[in-house]
Order: C-alpha cells, then sequence, then structure tokens
C-alpha cells in the first residue's frame, strides 16, 4: 500500500516474488488494436535508459513514431528469435500481449523462457503502463514516510550479463 500508484504496484510485484528491472533491454510485442496504447509505454522505457526490441509489426509502428528500435523474430519466423535472446539473457523485461493461435503458442514458448530465467513478463497493457509507473517513480525517489518501504539497489553479475534488482524492506526510522 502507498499513496502513489507506482510505489503500490512495485510493492505488489515485489510481495509476489517478481521483480522489476532497473536497466537492461525491453522486449514489445503487442496486437495491432493495442500499438497506439503502447507509445507512452514505450517513451517512459527509452527515457529509462531501456534499449527497445519488438516484433516486425510493432517495431515498425514504433520505428514510424522515432524510436530507435531492433526488429527480432517471433518463434515461428525462425531463428535467432525472441526465445533465443532469453536464453542468452539478452532481455531483462517483456511486453507482450498474444493475439490468436500462433501469438498463444509464442506466448507460451516466451513465457516457459521467461520463468525458467526469472525474467518479468507482462501481458496487459494496463500492466505495462503500471509497471513503468513503478520503475518512474523507483527512480526519482523512495518513500520513506512511517509504516512505508525503503528501496535500495543490488546488483548481481554473472560471466553473461549483469542483473540489477531493487530489494524493499521496512522503511528506516531515524533515532533522532
Amino acid at each position: 500500500v502507498d499513496a502513489e500508484f507506482g510505489w503500490a504496484f512495485a510493492k505488489a510485484t515485489l510481495g509476489a516474488g517478481h521483480s522489476l528491472p532497473l536497466a537492461g533491454t525491453a522486449f514489445l510485442s503487442v496486437t495491432d488494436r493495442e500499438k497506439p496504447r503502447l507509445v507512452p509505454i514505450a517513451e517512459r522505457l527509452a527515457a529509462l535508459g531501456f534499449d527497445l526490441i519488438a516484433t516486425q509489426g510493432t517495431a515498425a509502428f514504433l520505428a514510424a513514431r522515432g524510436f530507435a528500435v531492433e526488429p527480432v523474430l517471433k518463434v515461428h519466423e525462425g531463428r535467432p528469435n525472441v526465445v533465443d535472446m532469453l536464453k542468452k539473457r539478452e532481455i531483462q523485461l517483456i511486453i507482450n500481449t498474444p493475439l490468436g493461435r500462433r501469438g498463444k503458442d509464442d506466448q507460451l514458448a516466451i513465457r516457459r523462457e521467461a520463468l525458467v530465467r526469472h525474467i518479468t513478463t507482462i501481458t496487459t497493457i494496463p500492466g505495462a503502463a503500471a509497471a513503468v509507473a513503478a520503475r518512474t517513480e523507483r527512480s526519482t525517489q523512495a518513500p520513506t514516510r512511517s509504516g512505508g518501504m525503503r528501496a535500495s539497489s543490488s546488483r548481481t553479475c554473472s560471466r553473461v550479463t549483469c542483473d540489477e534488482v531493487v530489494e524493499v524492506g521496512p522503511a528506516r526510522t531515524s533515532s533522532t
């Protein structure tokens, strides 16, 4: 619970055992109907320093609006594809709203790999908007009100990549 929605969402996400990445690459793949609603989300992700990659249709839509976005193949389109990138830990955040049979098959493969690799996956535009709001608020201030939460960043590195994680715990109180 928090007075600011972004922090409340971040706390709920962390409480459910998930994390919101602080940096890296965001994979975007949304239905045609949802592409216009993706623009402000992509703007915020880019402003936070995320690299954007997307399936062909989503990449073309975003590139036409001035975004620097790299296209990536869907699972059924060949290799290397998004699942290959997940296996190499080249993606830290997934925003994927599938439609139709192939979309569901792709989502299943993506979701399965994301679960194995502990990569945050968001399957709705409202959920994506909430996650970027949480990430934006988290980057500007840490709630410290009585009964609030404190946030600190730590970095875990392996040979392949570094993953930044936010740890949330009880607010620190001053003894003065």
